[in-house]
């Protein structure tokens, strides 16, 4: 392959993917389901959420579409540094938009733009680069086009894509699977397969609520979120597996903690969200519902620690990072769940502010019952 077709197939592969995802989700049918989000009348926004079938049709055109063009589906794993670099280059050009559109529509209508929206800023570096980095809207919209959510599902798929792509790869290199990587890939497949089924329940966390769209999530979508999060698969898509001491040991390991902390994450995020949607259900399972103030859960995964699910996400990610980490003794697939404790604790401290802000004295008293931020007698 030249130099000019090792740049030009790792584009097209990646256009091809998020093109046809964006596609998908104009035009297949979803539910509308209203959110956790209220618009300048106080009302919840709704959304159309067909994020299952999106996710599987996209996977499934794409593979067609390498079968019909005779190029290989493994294109993501072979040339992943490439891809890498265009899917950053993309995020890049789409959060230099969303930042473009602020000022645009300043000058187009000074009624839609907030107050905050000075001029100044962008005489203002700082103002400007941090303008840039979260973004100038919560929940931009283009008719039936919800730009955070298919950030999300795009990121999703993508990385879903990699993953498969790293599996057949493997075999089509050794003509055998290895335990560890089908331990891995079973575990990232449940992960994003179980976000997408439960899309509905991620309008009510705090990175829909409360994060707008700029380069953190658009960069983090698009880029960040497909070959970061799977750091630890070319370890193993490029290894046999060999003898490993103990490997059977810690794949079961693995298991387990990516089991205990799907349960906390999923467990703790599905009864916020029931009681979001009807503060009067008494129990969730057989968890007898209590609250402070009919706002604020203390009974259940809400009484073991006040972010209870970020826990279960780091542990996932731990579960994760095991076979890959024990392989080689790599370091690389450390840095999955190194980058969720960096980022959950100071998510936690920010929602903690803003939790104080909202509800006063309620959060003193919830605080005062439930005294661990995130791991019970810990921290």
């Amino acid at each position: 392959m030249s130099t000019l077709e090792e740049l030009r197939a790792p584009a097209a592969y990646l256009f091809l993917v998020y093109a046809s995802c964006f596609l998908l989700y104009i035009v297949v049918p979803g539910r509308r389901v209203s959110g956790y989000v209220r618009n300048a009348r106080g009302k919840p926004l709704l959304y159309r959420l067909n994020g299952l079938r999106v996710f599987l049709l996209t996977i499934c055109v794409t593979g067609c579409a390498c079968y019909l063009s005779n190029t290989s589906f493994t294109l993501a794993s072979s040339h992943r540094m490439s891809c890498c670099v265009w899917a950053c280059l993309l995020g890049l050009v789409v959060s230099s938009l969303f930042y473009l559109k602020g000022p645009f529509e300043e000058h187009m209508s000074a009624h839609s733009v907030p107050a905050s929206r000075d001029v100044g800023d962008f005489k203002n570096f700082r103002k400007a680069a941090r303008i840039f980095f979260n973004g100038w809207e919560l929940n931009p919209c283009l008719g039936l086009i919800d730009f955070k959510m298919f950030f999300y599902l795009a990121g999703a798929t993508m990385l879903e894509i990699n993953v498969l792509s790293g599996l057949v790869y493997h075999y089509s290199t050794f003509q055998e699977i290895s335990w560890p990587l089908i331990v891995y890939c079973c575990e990232m497949t449940w992960f994003l397969v179980d976000y997408v089924y439960h899309e509905h329940v991620q309008l009510y966390t705090y990175d829909l609520f409360a994060e707008n769209v700029g380069f953190k999530l658009a960069w983090g979508c698009l880029c960040f979120y497909p070959y970061f999060y799977s750091i630890g698969l070319p370890v193993l898509y490029q290894a046999k597996q060999g003898d490993v001491p103990y490997l059977y040991y810690v794949l079961i390991i693995s298991i387990v903690v990516f089991i205990v902390g799907y349960v906390l994450s999923r467990g703790a995020n599905n009864q916020k969200y029931k009681f979001k949607i009807d503060q009067k259900v008494k129990k969730y399972g057989f968890i007898e519902q209590r609250s402070i103030g009919g706002k604020l859960l203390v009974s259940g995964f809400w009484g073991v620690s006040r972010h209870v699910n970020y826990l279960g996400e780091i542990l996932m990610a731990v579960g994760l990072a095991l076979p890959g980490g024990w392989i080689g003794g790599s370091l690389l697939p450390w840095l999955y769940p190194v980058y969720y404790v960096l980022l959950l604790v100071r998510r936690e401290r920010d929602d903690n502010v803003r939790c104080q802000q909202k509800y006063k004295y309620l959060w003193d008293k919830y605080t005062s019952q439930v005294p661990w931020r995130i791991v019970p007698y810990c921290y």
